[in-house]
């Protein structure tokens, strides 16, 4: 819950008719993670740190263990990402720009 929240907060997403959907920027996101092969949102990456978390509880291996097997996962995944900020850039600001152009587009067509 407190990541939708976070989501929600940070404009990402937004709830819509009882639905949560992501905003332009969330799909942004989405599609720079995807595009550039940043596997942030990739489900095998979740259901990896979901197995680790079950471990726990099973008790097969300590927290401390499974946090560091979690943050180490995530620091080469925020290092990546560090070091291609420009790239990153440049790609949300192009997919921001042509879904405004696509909008526009949409509106005239409307109005016609």
């Amino acid at each position: 819950m407190i990541f939708i929240i976070f989501l929600k907060f940070r404009g990402f997403a937004k709830f819509l008719e009882g639905k949560f959907s992501p905003t332009p920027m969330g799909m942004s996101l989405i599609f720079l993670y995807n595009n550039l092969n940043i596997p942030i949102y990739d489900p095998d990456l979740r259901a990896s740190m979901e197995e680790t978390i079950k471990r726990v509880a099973q008790g097969d291996i300590s927290k401390d263990d499974a946090l560091l097997s979690i943050k180490e996962k995530m620091k080469v995944i925020f290092i990546d990402t560090c070091r291609r900020q420009e790239e990153m850039k440049s790609f949300i600001l192009k997919f921001l720009n042509d879904m405004e152009v696509e909008i526009n587009s949409l509106l005239i067509r409307a109005n016609s």
